[in-house]
């Protein structure tokens, strides 16, 4: 099934991988320090949960393949649940049957017995590595998730470090014109002052319509001899309302990720989490009625183990995917919205109203992957083993 899935959506997922580099930058390529241990942390992490994930499914595949060499004849009956020949020695890791083929004589249970051991190696490398990138791509969408958080918490700082740079990388660059002082463009009026008559002009800030339309000619009106401080206000506005709008189509393209995710991926968690429920149940089952020894036990808990830490893995990152999508409107909340301009503020409610609606990965009708479907798979197998084990007692009554 793992295979057969990154088959069909081969595209796909390459998609996924690629579009994985882009989602990591939200305004330019140049990652702060905070943001950068954000990414480190992820991927430190999901090195680390790769690394442990795979060494337990080799562990396991190993003590499958090396099970049937350390069997003993007197365990022959209490290894009975599991695959023998009719010889006592001639032990299979899995119960096989061909036409015309018998694996008790020499060199067929060679070849048989090497046939297994490769492909139970190949079948734990391709299920770890699988589970492992489906769980990576979880790890990175939550990283996703809070470098968007951190973007919109340090909105200010940004943006006040942002100005700062721009205005030391073009100090004294607009392009204002002076105004001639003649007195054709400002009055002169006659001033009293004991007893002497002499002009001054006015800085009363009046004008006559032809001073007006002097100016309108100087370009005063299209901005571009605007006053510094005044053009300096205005590219603030532009330049936060730029920001926020590299926001959103941050968060958009970030649920665009997890929803492709579900398409590739959906149906294959379902039936992943399908069998792994019932193999909890039958593996349990096996203990409880038959418990094996030496390192046939090894095998059935690691086999254990790896079940209910695949299911684990998932719905621990799937509700950290969940949790960390629905934090991004605290802090859209919490970036200090009030002090923005006002046609920045209308973009603000956008964020809040979208992340209320948490991402989620979906495991076909499982539902949300997240701890509390965790715990009811859990739940079922329990309730299917006391099933089979009151079937069990009550058939050898």
């Amino acid at each position: 099934m793992n295979i057969v899935t990154f088959i069909i959506y081969k595209k796909e997922i390459q998609n996924l991988i690629t579009s994985l580099y882009r989602n990591f930058y939200i305004h330019g390529t140049n990652l702060s320090a905070e943001e950068s241990s954000v990414v480190r942390e992820a991927m430190d992490h999901a090195r680390s949960m790769t690394i442990g994930y795979v060494t337990l499914y080799s562990i396991t595949g190993l003590s499958m393949i090396l099970h049937p060499l350390t069997f003993k004849s007197t365990d022959l009956d209490q290894d009975d649940a599991f695959n023998h020949t009719e010889g006592p020695h001639r032990i299979l890791p899995f119960k096989t049957w061909y036409p015309k083929w018998d694996t008790t004589k020499s060199p067929q249970y060679e070849i048989e017995y090497f046939v297994q051991a490769t492909l139970t190696a190949l079948e734990a490398w391709c299920v770890s590595c699988t589970d492992t990138f489906c769980v990576t791509l979880m790890i990175y969408a939550g990283c996703q998730f809070d470098l968007l958080g951190l973007a919109l918490k340090n909105m200010n700082k940004n943006m006040k470090s942002d100005i700062g740079a721009h205005k030391k990388g073009t100090n004294a660059s607009y392009p204002i014109q002076t105004l001639s002082l003649n007195n054709s463009t400002l009055p002169v009026i006659p001033e009293e002052n004991e007893g002497k008559i002499r002009n001054n002009v006015s800085t009363s800030g009046r004008l006559k319509a032809s001073d007006e339309s002097t100016l309108q000619d100087k370009g005063w009106e299209d901005g571009y001899h605007v006053p510094p401080t005044v053009k300096s206000c205005m590219q603030v506005e532009r330049e936060t309302a730029t920001y926020i709008k590299e926001c959103i189509k941050h968060h958009q393209s970030v649920l665009v990720y997890v929803a492709e995710m579900n398409k590739c991926f959906s149906t294959l968690f379902f039936v992943l989490f399908m069998t792994a429920s019932l193999l909890i149940c039958l593996l349990g089952f096996q203990v409880i009625v038959k418990p094996p020894r030496g390192l046939m036990f090894v095998r059935v808990l690691l086999h254990w183990l790896c079940t209910v830490f695949e299911l684990g893995f998932f719905c621990w990152y799937g509700s950290e995917v969940m949790h960390k999508s629905e934090r991004v409107y605290q802090k859209a909340y919490d970036c200090a919205w009030q002090d923005l301009f006002s046609g920045a503020k209308q973009f603000i409610p956008v964020i809040i109203m979208r992340a209320q609606r948490p991402a989620a990965v979906r495991a076909g009708l499982f539902g949300n992957i997240c701890l509390p479907t965790f715990g009811t798979l859990m739940k079922n197998a329990y309730s299917y083993l006391a099933i089979l084990r009151q079937m069990h007692e009550g058939d050898g009554a």
